[in-house]
């Protein structure tokens, strides 16, 4: 990724440029006065007139005005350029061109501190002022060094630069003729910054913020939809003209084509909607985690993206829609599926897993984060309430199973220890069914409780849906200490039975056994 050329620190003071740059800015602070009109004209002209004196005086060291205007610095904390100060104090563009003229060089200069990485054309375009952008592009020599600086500054946080690159400031002021003047000029639509964010991600983001602008940013989410397909049929068309003029032969063709429209579909569609930054979140996940349930529903509704074409058989239209990233079934199913098979690569998973457990969250599992209040206008989505209804009707039956097994456990756990309190303290020499009764029961529950630290272990390692995950994404501390409880019981109850097979007997792994097992039975008994 290319940044821009960082400012020197500010050498001693140039006399006159320093006083153009008084200049410029008295001309601002005059502006504040609406009413004074002349005095801002006569500042104006004065600025240009005293930089073409500047440029009259050298001008016949043209090498000497470029290094003058490049290290001279109007700031010693943000180190602004002169050209930074014009934009700034919103000096006319004639006198921005004449600086341009001579010292180009200047537009990828950044500022530093608090405005760390802007340049001239992430003011110009938070300014909203498209003709002063057209003639900062126009004049660079090297726009994708411009177009790909990134203004990582403090003091842009939650503001319209908070995306740090030119196009996503252009998105967050929602202005869409920005947009199409720097993609005409090879702006990437589908750039990320410094935090893995693209122009969605970065308005889903802004969305939070100004949740007043929620009816535009839709309108924008839309307006980028469009762009993102038309740039991707442009691709095809062009991949098509591309194989005609090279008279490729008609089946190649055909494949060829279909491997690049695969390969332009991951490169646009996929990496604009279904790109991950680096907190795992794709745009659609982070209208869930910001609570941004209007948005949600739309993007749930865009064609070809989430909303797939279906069947009409005269009667009925079948809608399909893709749910890889509100289940999280299927998303672990589609991760899986993607993921190099290979043993080396298993093996570097599983280790992977083991240290660093932080895997993509599906919305369904970000909802469960949120109170019922939070959550509930989602599932007034009829996508999001089916996919609900539908896993619970599949899973339902091992729910009640599983309730069942474990009520059994803990019952002949209960007898079983009775019988062997009889067996140790009787002498009666008709103890035989209780001894026999009890060593069975032994063997049971230590299946049992391998059984259930397998299950744990598969979803700690394959699913990746650790404890302390899901400790992270319940709000509700009994879901928590539920599954705590029956993993608690379960290795307590292999430890128990191993030792009763030995012939020792530890009270305290029992007791934790019973209360850990007789506690995740309230997990079966919540909602009745």
């Amino acid at each position: 990724m290319f940044s821009g050329k960082v400012s020197s620190l500010p050498k001693p003071k140039d006399q006159e440029l320093q006083h153009i740059y008084n200049i410029i800015k008295q001309n601002n602070a005059v502006q504040a006065d609406i009413g004074n009109k002349t005095p801002q004209m006569k500042n104006s002209n004065e600025a240009q007139q005293k930089l073409q004196d500047f440029v009259d005086n050298y001008s016949m060291d043209e090498g000497s005005i470029k290094e003058r205007l490049e290290t001279f610095r109007c700031s010693a904390d943000n180190c602004d350029t002169l050209l930074h100060a014009a934009v700034t104090y919103d000096a006319r563009i004639e006198f921005i061109q004449g600086i341009l003229q001579h010292c180009p060089d200047l537009i990828n200069t950044t500022r530093q501190g608090g405005y760390e990485g802007q340049n001239v054309l992430h003011m110009a375009i938070a300014k909203g002022d498209i003709e002063l952008t057209k003639v900062i592009l126009e004049a660079s020599k090297n726009k994708e060094m411009l177009l790909t600086t990134f203004a990582k500054g403090s003091k842009f946080k939650k503001t319209v630069v908070m995306g740090e690159t030119p196009l996503s400031i252009a998105v967050l002021t929602l202005r869409t003729e920005m947009i199409d003047l720097l993609l005409e000029h090879g702006a990437r639509i589908d750039q990320v910054n410094s935090k893995g964010d693209n122009v969605i991600h970065t308005l889903m983001k802004f969305a939070k913020l100004k949740r007043e602008k929620i009816p535009e940013i839709i309108d924008m989410l839309k307006y980028l939809n469009k762009t993102i397909f038309r740039i991707h049929n442009a691709n095809e068309t062009r991949e098509v003209s591309d194989l005609t003029k090279n008279s490729v032969d008609v089946n190649d063709c055909v494949t060829l084509k279909q491997t690049k429209k695969f390969e332009t579909s991951q490169d646009i569609i996929h990496r604009m909607w279904f790109q991950e930054n680096e907190d795992l979140e794709t745009p659609l996940k982070l209208t869930t985690s910001r609570g941004l349930w209007e948005i949600f529903n739309v993007m749930m509704k865009m064609e070809n993206v989430f909303c797939l074409p279906g069947n009409f058989d005269g009667a009925n239209y079948t809608h399909f829609y893709d749910i890889t990233e509100i289940d999280h079934i299927a998303q672990s199913r589609y991760t899986w599926l993607t993921t190099d098979k290979t043993k080396n690569a298993v093996l570097l998973m599983i280790i992977f897993n083991l240290l660093f457990p932080k895997r993509p969250v599906s919305v369904i599992e970000k909802l469960c984060s949120k109170n019922w209040e939070d959550a509930k206008p989602y599932y007034n989505n009829e996508i999001l309430t089916t996919i609900t209804m539908m896993r619970w009707k599949l899973y339902r039956l091992s729910f009640y199973a599983f309730g069942i097994v474990h009520h059994l456990v803990m019952l002949i756990f209960a007898t079983s220890s009775f019988c062997k309190v009889r067996v140790v303290n009787s002498t009666c020499k008709y103890c035989e069914f209780e001894k026999m009764y009890s060593e069975v029961v032994l063997w049971i529950i230590f299946l049992y409780s391998l059984y259930v630290i397998s299950c744990e272990m598969f979803r700690c390692l394959f699913l990746k849906d650790t404890l302390i995950m899901f400790r992270q994404q319940h709000m509700d501390i009994y879901s928590y200490l539920y599954r705590f409880s029956l993993l608690c019981f379960a290795f307590c109850a292999a430890y128990n039975c191993y030792t009763s097979l030995l012939g020792s007997f530890s009270n305290g792994s029992f007791l934790t056994t019973l209360f850990s097992g007789s506690f995740f039975l309230s997990f079966f008994l919540q909602r009745i």
